[in-house]
């Protein structure tokens, strides 16, 4: 499952872009928020040097006509309008200027986001060498397209253009990541993935990453073949953390069929194992559920936690504690008040045992 083409780090970058507020938006790169929200900065200076200010560096593109029009249709998300507007405004604008550079940069996330593909892409690369000051933008951007109309090896090319460091560095692994498996590099697709996960052990799409490591770690040894490492048992306890902490992603509900595809092809007792849940897996899955306000599945999961394997004092402390706290959130104080009251007992144990 692909994820919406305009990642956070592109949307802030871009509303920074299209703003009628005079300040620029806080929190991200200094040379890109320049680049797109108003006329050049003075050229580069060493490291460390204080810029001069500019007033005009406050001022945003796009304040009237075609490309103002434009970005109204890119806010509603209707792509061919905003398209259509993006085109009509370049044929308007200066052959040469920062603001026909943010446009044609705008013009090609919207081909982007209307999965034209082929055409984004062929923007990306122009904009690659003539707005190099979003070079690493443009070169991740590049390596999407080549990867969404199937050109792996390029998707792999343009990939290598993002410097490390920059901005879109994490959301540029990924796409590597997928590359090398459309290629069926399994062994490459692990080596990325765990680079991934050691640079970026809180970056975007976690659980994606871990289960597509465990998928490469099937793949990556076929059973029986001579040359095969031996057979890893993280496998299953891969996907069954990605069941536990993703339990309202399609990647938590795709790892527990996974699991449930292993379990099928193994004895009985073998089976039993996989499909049962520990203490740990269950109370991480309930913390989810009650971080998202979902009180009810926070309840259910953590009741099943007291009841399974694993159980131990601290984790029954927490696992009735958050109990009595989903059927609080629940609005059922009768029934919430002997929970704290059970709650309170554990901990208590749990204290003890501590000391």
């Amino acid at each position: 499952m692909s994820p919406p083409f305009r990642p956070l780090f592109l949307t802030a970058t871009l509303a920074a872009a299209i703003a009628l507020a005079p300040a620029p938006a806080g929190g991200q790169d200094g040379d890109d928020a320049a680049a797109i929200e108003g006329p050049a900065a003075p050229p580069a200076r060493a490291a460390g040097k204080p810029v001069p200010f500019e007033r005009a560096w406050l001022e945003p593109f796009f304040k009237s006509g075609p490309a103002r029009q434009a970005v109204e249709k890119y806010r509603a998300d209707d792509w061919s309008a905003a398209e259509a507007g993006f085109s009509r405004a370049l044929r308007a604008l200066p052959r040469r200027g920062d603001e026909r550079l943010a446009a044609t940069y705008l013009l090609a996330l919207t081909r982007a986001s209307d999965s034209n593909w082929s055409e984004a892409g062929k923007l990306f690369e122009e904009l690659y060498e003539s707005y190099p000051r979003l070079g690493p933008y443009h070169a991740y951007n590049a390596a999407r397209c080549r990867l969404r109309r199937g050109d792996n090896a390029g998707a792999l090319e343009w990939a290598a253009k993002v410097a490390r460091g920059s901005v879109p560095e994490a959301e540029t692994e990924l796409v590597r990541i997928d590359a090398f498996r459309a290629l069926a590099r399994w062994d490459d697709a692990l080596g990325a993935i765990d680079g991934y996960l050691a640079r970026f052990p809180n970056g975007p799409r976690h659980a994606e990453a871990l289960f597509k490591k465990a998928e490469a770690l099937e793949k990556a040894q076929p059973r029986g073949a001579a040359d095969a490492r031996p057979v890893s048992p993280d496998v299953t306890a891969i996907y069954r953390r990605v069941w536990a902490e993703a339990p309202l992603e399609a990647w938590g509900d795709r790892a527990g069929e996974r699991l449930g595809q292993i379990a099928a092809a193994l004895p009985i007792g073998e089976a039993a194992v996989i499909h049962t849940r520990t203490a740990g897996e269950l109370c991480s899955r309930g913390n989810i559920f009650f971080d998202r306000n979902r009180n009810q599945e926070a309840e259910t999961t953590f009741a099943a936690a007291l009841g399974a394997p694993g159980l131990d004092a601290d984790l029954e402390c927490k696992a009735r504690f958050f109990r009595a706290q989903s059927v609080w959130k629940e609005r059922q104080r009768p029934r919430a008040a002997p929970l704290f009251d059970e709650a309170d007992g554990a901990c208590a144990r749990a204290a003890l045992i501590a000391s």
